[in-house]
């Protein structure tokens, strides 16, 4: 009995110590995963925010963890975080439109890079600003639009539609400001023409009926002076160029009284803009956009 027992007792510590290697092992392998898991984990965060030196350093601990020192992807992730930190140095040191290009080609590599599109929307919220402030308000309106291309949050999204909305009101005002001077403008000076051909017929009608008073006194339709009837010819054919300027009074008439029903529609007609407005809105392209008008 005892030599059963002594033979059971070899076998289990025989076994006990083959397999407790293999329980070790595996731990160890465990606990190497994981670390490699929370180093590649951190690293594809930064990636993503577009933070290309941090995602670097993350990248490059992974090839630190035993059994990863030549991983392929690892390696091709490091190269590329080392090229795009490239393009956003120079993105940062260039003008503005340069800028533009550089964070463009930045999403082009890489579409989640969060801090270019932050970037991209500060330059285009300024661009629209001060396009907004010198009143050239299509130019705000695009600018705005620009914004939308890089976001997905709907408050931003709500936000920006309310500028794009306020600017397309400016801008109609405005237009519609113009057109009205340009009315008036219209309006005076064709009026302005056609009382000055109506005064000048009058006046040379006038000067007609005193010529005719003096060579003609008796009104009997003889003039007796060669030079009297030199007078009333040369007065008779001044009244009769002026009358044939009838059709330009006539003209002039017409477009002063269209110019001024032009004005009172622009003006009558400027308090219904805000009834109407364009919205811009992220199409499913991530670069492209689609366009809505509310009545």
């Amino acid at each position: 009995m005892e030599n059963q027992l002594s033979f059971l007792g070899a076998i289990l510590l025989f076994v006990i110590s083959f397999l407790s290697p293999v329980y070790v092992s595996g731990q160890v392998d465990s606990l190497i995963d994981d670390e490699y898991d929370r180093y590649k984990n951190r690293g594809d965060a930064h990636f993503r925010q577009g933070s290309y030196l941090e995602a670097r350093r993350h990248y490059q601990s992974c090839l630190e963890v035993p059994g990863f020192e030549a991983n392929p992807w690892i390696k091709s992730r490091i190269e590329y975080c080392s090229k795009y930190q490239v393009i956003r140095q120079q993105a940062e040191n260039a003008q503005v439109a340069e800028a533009i290009g550089f964070y463009r080609e930045l999403l082009g590599y890489n579409p989640e890079d969060a801090n270019a599109k932050d970037k991209l929307i500060a330059i285009y919220d300024k661009k629209a600003d001060d396009a907004f402030d010198l009143k050239r308000y299509r130019e705000a309106i695009v600018n705005y639009g620009q914004m939308l291309k890089y976001t997905a949050d709907e408050k931003k999204i709500n936000e920006v539609n309310e500028r794009i909305k306020k600017a397309n009101v400016f801008r109609l005002n405005y237009q519609y400001s113009k057109l009205q001077i340009a009315a008036g403008v219209v309006a005076i000076g064709a009026g302005t023409y056609a009382l000055l051909l109506r005064n000048d017929y009058q006046k040379k009608r006038n000067a007609l009926d005193i010529i005719s008073r003096t060579v003609d006194p008796e009104n009997i339709g003889l003039i007796e002076s060669s030079d009297g009837y030199r007078q009333y010819k040369e007065a008779y054919s001044d009244v009769q160029s002026a009358q044939n300027k009838n059709g330009w009074f006539k003209a002039g008439v017409g477009v002063a009284v269209a110019a001024t029903i032009a004005e009172l529609y622009l003006i009558l007609n400027k308090s219904k803009l805000s009834t109407s407005a364009i919205t811009w809105r992220p199409s499913s392209d991530s670069v492209g956009l689609t366009i809505g008008y509310r009545f």
